[in-house]
């Protein structure tokens, strides 16, 4: 009875997150898992992708709940350029209940050490937390509370991005964004693939 392949994705985590209920757990899947309409709605939603045809509003409809994180935000493996840290700390958050959560994501192809990984992270982390827990507040206010906490990201030995590259301007911004852009054309290209990393 499943008419396309979204229905039969649909159908498949169905039949997992069954599974997995009768253990105890519950599913967490990506929001493109619903677009086949036939997801059951115990099943959370990972909101990161586009949704032209509003399966993720379906789903709550039929009582889903979903975390946030989109792509075009919560990707903290892209550069502040990119993804600057304000849009972070204001993302969009239901207070209904149907938002359970945030996330920012660190997809670590691209990342070669890991000092970087932790300057990508912190304080994009923080801000997200804060958006969480607290909804959101000023964020000039927030980003004076998150400067005192340098020397503590200190004693842990994290290596936070400071505060003047949080939000770039625009030429600096597009800069990154050229950077980390091109290093997709570059993957056949070690040497210059290496030396754009070492400009991000």
């Amino acid at each position: 009875g499943l008419s396309n392949l979204r229905e039969l994705q649909g159908y498949f985590m169905n039949r997992v997150a069954a599974f997995l209920r009768q253990n105890g757990r519950r599913s967490i899947v990506w929001n493109d898992g619903a677009y086949g309409g036939n997801l059951d709605p115990d099943i959370v939603l990972h909101v990161w992708f586009p949704d032209p045809d509003d399966a993720v509003g379906i789903h709550v409809a039929k009582g889903g709940q979903l975390i946030s994180a989109p792509v075009d935000r919560c990707y903290c493996d892209y550069p502040h350029g990119e993804h600057p840290q304000r849009p972070i700390y204001e993302l969009p958050m239901a207070t209904d209940g149907t938002v359970i959560g945030g996330q920012t994501l660190h997809w670590s192809e691209h990342i070669r050490t890991p000092e970087r990984l932790q300057e990508l992270a912190w304080p994009r982390g923080v801000a997200i937390a804060e958006r969480c827990w607290s909804g959101v507040g000023d964020y000039d206010d927030f980003c004076n509370r998150l400067k005192a906490m340098f020397p503590v990201f200190g004693d842990f030995g994290v290596v936070a991005t400071p505060a003047e590259s949080w939000d770039p301007n625009p030429e600096e911004a597009k800069r990154q964004k050229d950077a980390f852009h091109a290093q997709f054309d570059a993957a056949n290209d070690g040497e210059k693939y290496e030396a754009q990393l070492a400009m991000m």
